[in-house]
């Protein structure tokens, strides 16, 4: 008993510790706090408490003892869900007691932050509550596209077996050559969304082996989609894409997957809060939802995307800077375009312009590849930073890559040439995932570090402000890396595809049976024995597959199953509805790509035909009182909300 009153005393000493002494209060709320502009007003706030853990200490940790990629991100991920729930109890608290009609609009784990709407006359108390190390306004932390700087449609055929020209200059060919392409790894794109039906990107979308929860995680689009110049395609193309029947290569490694997100726009009415983004970051620390397993984390987050410079104070504090480094402690990546307000000096806009330590952000300027002297890029955003003034963490950006008529995937069967930095970082995306599939067991840091070491030197000798430290080379970085590290060549020994077949999207009623088909390929050059597999339904398990056929090398077997009367055998939300077929076998643990031993249908559940029109209804409870209960997914109803508080339903 005494024992357990001293753990509870130490975490009770251990938790006040933590309490920040001092806050950081942003210019924005600290004109607010200094006027007696309508103190009744709700307004809401950004506030971040601390983190759980020292990074500079758990990173030192992870690589001192060698931590596996999976158990650095379950590490990660169950620190920050612990300290931001103890938090969230405290502030609970704190508004019941000292807040008229305070609430918190949204939280998020991954920094220990909370978006509050309370009324300004109330900012002082919460400035001094003594659980908060920053306070921000919401609308001080914005997000928005890096346009491209120049855009035009490819009306040419291209000649088989033809490969974009920055490709070869980073040298991803090479890597090829020496069998790598991408193979298994994973990258996140968190842009304006996609169209995983380009013939380019199509088998390389997650959501075609996996659920679509697991794949996607949509801000503005329910299901995967891009929006206006389909900014966020011709990025995933250029880090993976590839026609296969053309045998056309946009991408750099063009066996890897991808995931995506879709917050980012172009239109400055449609911009998001900085902080509802980091809800992307987080999905991206647990993609599947599934806390048993941390080998879901991508390899590699690209950001072709910033907002323009305005507040040194705001950026360089920014909450958003923890996401990335949590994400980057968990094993990823993460990449950011420079953006694209050169030619001056101190353009590099936000978030990419934070310096936290040389690789965290890792921003990227554009070069044209098109030229054999490889010159910057007139638009490149150029340092130093804003948030240091002296030493390697002032130069910005860190890297460059081709970003000038860079051709890439548009629509849902187009390909453009875009110019901007937007089209560089992915070029840095795409070696990231080549250099992945050869160093597994690496952290996306020690890969960017890879990269950044190797750069070919342009402009001044040395690091700059113009070209960072050079121009990637994957290659360079490969040849460093095994210096001190073994890569893990490819091998095909053990290969086993799922391909969708007779995928049937018409909807499907109360009584139907739902009946699909998938051939089961030996893609490797070795047999596959004890194959067997499960078949899941909205994420829960709905039965066991059998086969007991062995399969040689090269040969296929289809089957055919069917998923009874859903009402009768498992509960479906509305809407479409994942069925996943997921196979193993018994060497599936020496596969270096297990992501497609499976396959996703997506049929369309009814239940009842909508009305075509209904009465309206009047009511004044306030807006946050309310959500959408629409289990068919739009079928039948969408909220929309008009001048403020009104609601319509459509």
């Amino acid at each position: 008993m005494k024992s357990k009153a001293l753990i509870l005393l130490l975490l009770f000493l251990l938790f006040r510790l933590s309490l920040p002494s001092q806050i950081w209060i942003s210019p924005g709320v600290s004109a607010l706090m200094q006027s007696s502009w309508r103190s009744g007003q709700h307004v809401r706030f950004f506030v971040a408490a601390k983190v759980p853990f020292n990074a500079d200490s758990l990173r030192n940790s992870f690589q001192q003892w060698n931590i596996p990629m999976a158990k650095r991100a379950k590490t990660v991920y169950h620190l920050s869900q612990k300290h931001h729930h103890h938090t969230t109890r405290l502030l609970r608290n704190w508004l019941e007691y000292n807040s008229t009609a305070g609430v918190i609009i949204q939280s998020y784990f991954l920094v220990n932050s909370f978006e509050l709407s309370i009324q300004i006359s109330e900012v002082n108390k919460l400035v001094t509550c003594g659980l908060f190390s920053e306070i921000y306004l919401s609308s001080e932390l914005v997000s928005n596209q890096s346009d491209p700087v120049e855009m035009r449609p490819d009306f040419g055929a291209r000649a088989p077996g033809a490969a974009e020209i920055g490709l070869y200059a980073i040298n991803a060919h090479k890597m090829w050559a020496r069998g790598f392409s991408g193979r298994g790894r994973v990258a996140y794109i968190v842009d304006t969304g996609v169209w995983p039906s380009h013939p380019a990107l199509d088998r390389g979308w997650k959501g075609r082996y996996l659920p679509l929860f697991a794949s996607w995680y949509g801000f503005d689009n329910i299901l995967p989609t891009d929006k206006g110049n389909s900014h966020g395609t011709h990025v995933t193309g250029t880090i993976l894409g590839l026609d296969r029947v053309a045998a056309d290569t946009i991408g750099a490694a063009f066996n890897a997957y991808y995931m995506v997100a879709d917050p980012v726009v172009g239109n400055a009415a449609d911009i998001k809060p900085l902080g509802q983004i980091m809800h992307a970051f987080e999905w991206a620390l647990n993609p599947d939802g599934d806390t048993s397993t941390w080998t879901d984390v991508p390899d590699v987050v690209n950001n072709s995307w910033g907002h323009k410079f305005d507040s040194a104070e705001a950026v360089c504090r920014s909450p958003f800077a923890r996401a990335v480094e949590a994400l980057q402690l968990a094993g990823a990546a993460v990449v950011w375009s420079a953006g694209n307000e050169g030619p001056g000096a101190k353009t590099v806009g936000s978030p990419a312009t934070i310096s936290l330590h040389p690789h965290l952000v890792f921003s990227v300027g554009a070069i044209n590849a098109s030229n054999a002297a490889l010159p910057l890029a007139s638009f490149s955003s150029n340092g130093p930073s804003w948030c240091a003034d002296t030493g390697q963490l002032a130069i910005k950006p860190e890297v460059v890559a081709p970003g000038v008529n860079v051709r890439s995937a548009t629509g849902t069967g187009s390909y453009a040439y875009y110019s901007g930095t937007s089209m560089a970082s992915p070029h840095v995306s795409g070696a990231v995932l080549l250099l992945k599939e050869a160093f597994p067991f690496l952290s996306g840091e020690q890969i960017l570090e890879a990269l950044f070491l190797t750069a070919y030197d342009l402009g001044n000798p040395g690091e700059d402000n113009l070209y960072g430290n050079g121009m990637i080379d994957v290659e360079a970085a490969f040849l460093w890396l095994s210096n001190t590290h073994m890569p893990q060549l490819p091998t095909h020994q053990f290969q086993l595809a799922v391909f969708p077949v007779e995928v049937d999207t018409s909807p499907i009623f109360c009584t139907d049976h739902y009946t699909f088909a998938y051939d089961v390929v030996n893609k490797g050059s070795a047999a596959l024995s004890g194959i067997r597999g499960k078949i899941f339904v909205g994420g829960e398990w709905l039965k066991n597959i059998a086969i007991s056929t062995t399969l040689a090398p090269g040969a296929s077997l289809r089957i055919r199953d069917t998923i009874p009367s859903y009402k009768a055998s498992v509960a479906i939300m509305y809407g479409q509805t994942d069925i996943t077929v997921r196979i193993t076998h018994d060497s599936t643990h020496l596969e270096g790509d297990t992501i497609d031993n499976g396959c996703n249908f997506m049929p369309n559940f009814r239940h009842l035909s909508p009305s075509a029109s209904a009465g309206f209804l009047t009511f004044s409870k306030p807006l946050r009182d309310w959500y959408i209960d629409n289990p068919d997914r739009d079928f039948t109803w969408q909220r929309k909300v008009v001048e403020g508080d009104t609601l319509i339903f459509l």
